[in-house]
């Protein structure tokens, strides 16, 4: 009847109002989706994907501040048969669709950030260091807390000797909690000859790392036992290296850690150092041994494993060869 008509459409006024804070609502987000899609450069798939809601929350907008536009919108509604004491109704329900569909990119900013922070590791496997750059920080502009994407963009600077970026991003990774972050951070201080910025974040790294892989514990200890080093204390640098020398030979150790000869270098020049000839030259034999020259570190430790056997009428890899 005409009575109940008339009473159902006095609530329009509040559809209506309901309609324009959902539309602003979309607005706000759609401000804060688009900036992220298009500094992450996400291609053609992600342009389409943003531009859909972006285009429905623009003709929303217009519906509802201009005349025309509402007129339009109400053609459609009968175009579509909806009768027009529920058209304020269907402008509601279509700004709440709208609101649905950009919550739901927002709550999935992450796994699309996810997403190309494995790209860009996969490009990283394949050696294209430039388009694994790019995917990082797609990563990075879709979702700025991901902390494994601001680690192995670090990774690319350390890479790349870009030393600087290196620590800004593993900082942001430290920020984060990442395990391995805090052990990369510590070795780019001790490599900046700063020990005592290394080693707090280098125990605090250790505190954190008991679910963490063998070969993840035995660096921070590598490196604490580095670190001590690098400021004499001989005895806790000792005790370190050999906790990362005990991992280092353990079976699953063996398998896992590619750096075994690093502790061994390292723990060498703690005897050398104390002027513990004998156990010196047993960890420079063990140094030779294990170490590659691919390792950067390694390298260097590696020439004075040589001198020192040398000095001693050594060769590496025989405890009493003549050279």
């Amino acid at each position: 009847s005409e009575a109940e008509l008339a009473r159902w459409q006095w609530w329009d006024w509040l559809w209506r109002g309901l309609s324009i804070a959902g539309w602003t609502a979309n607005l706000g987000l759609l401000i804060d989706l688009l900036p992220r899609f298009l500094i992450a450069g996400t291609g053609f798939a992600g342009a389409v994907a943003i531009a859909f809601p972006s285009l429905l929350t623009v003709l929303q907008a217009i519906s509802e501040l201009t005349e025309t536009g509402q007129e339009e919108f109400d053609k459609l509604l009968i175009r579509l048969g909806i009768p027009k004491h529920f058209h304020a109704e269907a402008q509601l329900g279509a700004t709440e669709l709208l609101l649905v569909i950009l919550l739901g990119f927002h709550f999935c900013l992450p796994n699309f950030s996810n997403f190309s922070n494995r790209r860009g590791f996969e490009k990283y496997k394949q050696g294209q260091l430039a388009s694994a750059e790019a995917h990082y920080q797609q990563a990075l502009a879709l979702n700025p807390d991901n902390v494994k994407a601001h680690y192995n963009l670090a990774f690319i600077y350390e890479d790349l000797q870009q030393f600087d970026k290196a620590r800004t991003q593993y900082q942001f990774a430290v920020k984060g909690g990442f395990v391995k972050a805090y052990n990369n951070l510590g070795r780019l201080h001790i490599l900046n000859n700063k020990p005592s910025l290394a080693i707090p974040l280098l125990l605090k790294g250790l505190a954190k790392a008991e679910q963490a892989s063998i070969k993840v514990k035995y660096d921070l200890m590598k490196n604490l036992g580095w670190a001590r080093l690098k400021q004499q204390r001989w005895y806790e640098a000792e005790k370190f290296l050999l906790g990362a020398v005990s991992l280092g030979s353990s079976q699953e150790g063996s398998k896992r850690i590619s750096n075994r000869g690093s502790a061994h270098c390292l723990l060498a020049q703690v005897y050398q150092a104390q002027n513990q000839k004998t156990k010196a030259l047993t960890q420079w034999q063990q140094c030779c041994q294990l170490g590659s020259s691919a390792n950067p570190d390694e390298d260097l430790w590696l020439g004075l494993a040589h001198q020192k056997l040398k000095e001693e009428n050594q060769l590496c890899g025989q405890n009493n060869g003549k050279p």
